[in-house]
């Protein structure tokens, strides 16, 4: 469920330079992964380039099966946007609570987000990439601040779609 969309401003907008740099690398290879998968592209040398810098390049395949999780198992349109845009998606927002969530020792709430993204079987598959991406993370130094990512589901499920 991964398609094209005309940008559809945020109600509160939040630029990605104003996020620490965990969560902004996080946003920002989640955008490059989709830019590659909407371009047919079973590998994205852009994003193994980034992780490799990042010290992460054993953690590049559980965040390539956790997105290919989100690609097939979609149930709604998700608020993910193009690279280059500089305000962050609700479903982005989201996707850094899933991760903060497993990195907090929250497993729950990221299984209620997954919950509300994705088809049943796809919830469940996705639990385990997306904790082993979140440790990932954390073993690189790369910490999501829980105070910066809501801790729950939203407050609306307007079917947002990807830009």
């Amino acid at each position: 469920m991964i398609q094209q969309a005309d940008h559809t401003p945020l109600e509160a907008p939040s630029a990605i330079c104003a996020l620490p740099y965990p969560e902004r690398f996080t946003v920002w290879a989640s955008r490059v992964w989709i830019e590659c998968f909407r371009a047919n592209n079973p590998t994205c040398p852009r994003l193994e380039n980034m992780f490799r810098h990042a010290r992460l390049s054993e953690h590049l395949g559980p965040f390539y099966a956790f997105f290919t999780l989100v690609a097939h198992g979609a149930q709604r349109k998700l608020d993910f946007r193009c690279p280059g845009c500089k305000n962050v998606g609700e479903d982005e927002r989201l996707f850094l609570a899933i991760l903060a969530a497993q990195q907090w020792g929250s497993p729950t709430t990221a299984d209620c987000i997954l919950a509300d993204w994705l088809h049943r079987t796809a919830a469940r598959r996705a639990a385990y990439p997306a904790r082993m991406f979140a440790h990932g993370l954390a073993e690189a130094g790369l910490i999501l601040d829980c105070r910066t990512c809501p801790l729950g589901m939203p407050t609306s499920t307007e079917k947002s779609a990807m830009h």
